[in-house]
């Protein structure tokens, strides 16, 4: 009985040094293949180009045209020779092909314009955010992130503009019925404080905190800022589940020097109507602003005939807010409405396909989110990301 044991210990002992051996030897291989990929093929690879692909002359490349980079100031400011488009009839179909080989004087927004409908070599002279350019009779200048505002393109310096940095919590649509209104809580020397309020769509937000003096440029989250904008919130409401968040995220407000809105013409030019410094409640103002300049644009003089081919707005076929007469006849119209692509927020193909087709073309996953909301629940794109793409490229004709 003990030799048998003695056996069978003495064979469970030889396969523990076997599979223990065969172990060691996998490893050397693994680790052989990794050095040989990592010193040999990959350098290989990237050590001389395809002797069998096309030959370039850089002379007539375009991509190598020395043009398309602006050349560099010793002080390290941008150069560009802005070119424009003579002016187009009223009556004419605008077409896109018209801004390419432009340069934009905007602000941030101007740029979004320039990436959703793809223009070649239009420039947008915002380097970033809340950054402004300065203005000369034959050429425009970047100075980086300087403080400068459009009212110095005129010579205007009677203000000027900071940065105050908001970071948000956005959580999904089982917090969204928590309050009916925005909950304010008392203002501060930063502010109104953190807010927790229901949105349009149904999903609930919780911040901004405030962190003046950021770089114009800076819209990122941290931890700790986040962390406070939770623990805030709850002198309002401890009702809020943080752990149903779907994105953070952070935007920018203006801090205007005069701590008050701008709206009205520059003492310097007559011809030149500030509306700066549109901090909180910029969303709420824009229309009162919008129709106080026109006004003040009409007593100066401004020619007030309204344009016989203006478009006072687009109508948008919202599927999931219809009847379900209303969807079967739209599906049989169209049967595209009859797919949903993005299931969190039942946004169809059909929707994605018209706003492709609008008068402003988004050529973006996140154009496509601000039109239509497809990509804009629960899974932020996860799952309908990748089928938005191909729609975007089959459409446009981007394969």
């Amino acid at each position: 009985m003990r030799d048998s044991y003695n056996h069978s210990s003495r064979r469970r002992k030889a396969l523990r040094r076997r599979r223990l051996l065969a172990a060691l030897i996998a490893l050397l291989v693994l680790a052989a293949a990794v050095f040989a990929i990592t010193h040999w093929v990959v350098p290989a690879l990237q050590k001389e180009p395809d002797p069998t692909g096309p030959v370039t002359d850089p002379s007539t490349d375009p991509s190598t045209d020395p043009t398309d980079e602006p050349p560099d100031d010793p002080d390290g400011t941008i150069i560009y020779e802005p070119v424009f488009d003579p002016v187009v009839a009223e009556s004419q179909q605008v077409s896109t092909a018209w801004f390419n080989d432009t340069v934009v004087l905007g602000d941030s927004r101007s740029q979004g314009l320039i990436l959703y409908n793809g223009l070649s070599n239009c420039t947008s002279l915002a380097v970033k955010s809340l950054s402004v350019t300065n203005y000369t009779s034959k050429e425009a200048t970047v100075p980086g992130l300087g403080t400068d505002t459009v009212a110095n393109m005129i010579g205007d310096e009677s203000f000027s503009i900071d940065s105050s940095r908001g970071q948000y919590y956005l959580l999904d649509k089982s917090q969204g019925e928590l309050f009916n209104h925005v909950m304010f809580q008392c203002p501060g020397p930063l502010g109104k404080g953190v807010l927790v309020a229901p949105t349009v769509h149904g999903n609930l937000i919780v911040g901004p905190d405030a962190n003046p003096g950021c770089e114009k440029d800076d819209v990122s989250t941290d931890r700790e800022g986040l962390a406070n904008v939770a623990a805030t919130s709850k002198k309002t409401t401890t009702a809020v589940n943080f752990r149903e968040c779907i994105r953070n995220f952070a935007g920018l407000r203006s801090e205007p020097s005069t701590h008050d809105f701008i709206i009205g013409f520059s003492e310097k030019d007559d011809h030149f109507m500030n509306i700066a410094g549109i901090k909180s409640p910029g969303l709420s103002a824009a229309p009162a602003i919008a129709e106080d300049a026109v006004r003040m644009l009409l007593e100066a003089g401004v020619p007030s005939e309204k344009k016989e081919n203006f478009i006072g707005g687009h109508k948008h076929l919202r599927f999931k807010e219809l009847s379900d007469e209303e969807k079967s006849a739209a599906i049989a119209k169209n049967p595209l409405y009859g797919r949903v692509i993005c299931r969190c927020e039942t946004i169809t193909e059909g929707e994605i396909v018209d706003a492709l087709h609008g008068v402003i073309v988004p050529r973006t996953l996140d154009g496509i989110k601000r039109r239509c909301n497809a990509g804009m629940g629960r899974c932020q794109s996860g799952f309908c990301g990748p089928k938005v793409l191909e729609i975007i490229a089959r459409e446009l004709d981007m394969n």
